[in-house]
């Protein structure tokens, strides 16, 4: 992270990001081909860089990606970011554009072919907010989902159907604050989060191979807030979120709700530390108690899927919390989250 992240004139409006480590072709090409079908009336003023985090093997030598990137109508490179995790590869993609708003694409992002104009539309409108997100998202199954989960499964994949533009300056989280899948960023409002990452004060871990740790979509608002931008969601922007079988199954939401609870208030407190004063510790006995408690209450219910689910994110909240008061989590605790499949 040496380049200047400072942002300069640009000859471009808008610079596409895609970070991806080791994609699924039959996902990876929705998005490729999806930024080919992008309009926007000056093509040359855009660009598209793919941040290839050490994929084996490397995405330059992988023929449809190739292909499609020869077929783009902006100007398109990768770009190959060996320092793992990705936070390091949008930090990567930031540094080696110009345009002063940023997309964010994850690998299993389609957008809707009006993504850049909606974005041009909402920014003109709302200058005050430095960070946007779909107001349109569609979860696109790629498996056979049971009935009994769908519902749960729509929101953690991020499901969304707003048909007004929404925005807000809380820290608390609200129907205003966009998610990571698809997140735009005016270059200005990324100026505090890039510092403190050049600064090395920020430490909640992102997605690192096979991590499901995802405190950067966070940070990133919350320094956007502490900014002073406002953050929203517009319904101009509309994307499909593809989720493959095997991010379906008990075992991978568990370990995602453990991993989203534990690193989210982490990410909080790093960026405004007065909050650290309201994290406390239960005690073992209450901590048992509680524990008891949830699996009980789903479990009489006869669902224990969600009984699982919920204690995986009450593990995740005060394993974090010994983290955050700086204490050693307890052996028998650590070994429970892992028998329980929380964690690998």
């Amino acid at each position: 992270m040496s380049q200047s992240t400072d942002h300069q004139e640009s000859t471009f409006d808008i610079a596409i990001v895609v970070c991806t480590y080791n994609p699924k072709q039959e996902i990876f090409v929705r998005l490729l081909d999806a930024i080919n079908k992008l309009r926007y009336d000056q093509p040359e003023r855009i660009e598209c860089i793919i941040v290839d985090n050490n994929s084996t093997p490397a995405l330059k030598d992988i023929p449809y990606v190739v292909e499609l990137l020869d077929k783009c109508p902006f100007k398109a490179s990768i770009y190959v970011e060996k320092e793992q995790g990705l936070t390091f590869a949008r930090i990567a993609g930031v540094q080696n554009t110009s345009a002063p708003v940023v997309i964010f694409f994850d690998d299993d992002n389609e957008p809707d072919p009006e993504y850049l104009k909606g974005i041009q539309e909402a920014i003109k409108q709302h200058e005050f907010v430095g960070i946007w997100g779909p107001g349109q998202i569609n979860v696109d199954f790629l498996g056979k989902i049971p009935s009994k989960i769908e519902g749960h499964l729509l929101g953690t994949f991020q499901q969304r159907n707003h048909n007004q533009t929404r925005f807000a300056n809380t820290l608390s989280f609200t129907e205003a604050h966009p998610y990571g899948t698809g997140m735009v960023c005016k270059r200005e409002a990324l100026k505090n989060y890039l510092t403190a990452i050049e600064q090395q004060a920020l430490s909640a871990s992102d997605r690192k191979g096979n991590s499901l740790a995802s405190a950067g979509d966070t940070q990133i608002l919350l320094s956007a807030i502490n900014q002073g931008w406002a953050v929203g969601t517009s319904p101009l922007l509309k994307l499909n979120h593809i989720i493959p079988p095997s991010r379906t199954t008990s075992k991978y939401i568990k370990r995602l709700a453990f991993s989203t609870s534990m690193t989210g208030n982490i990410a909080k407190i790093e960026i405004f530390p007065d909050t650290k004063k309201h994290v406390a510790l239960p005690s073992n006995k209450y901590f048992i108690y509680k524990t008891c408690k949830i699996f009980m209450g789903e479990a009489i219910s006869n669902n224990r899927y969600f009984a699982y689910i919920k204690l995986a994110r009450y593990f995740g909240t005060v394993i974090g919390h010994y983290q955050i008061l700086g204490k050693q989590v307890p052996k028998w605790m650590n070994r429970l989250a892992k028998m329980l499949g929380f964690v690998q």
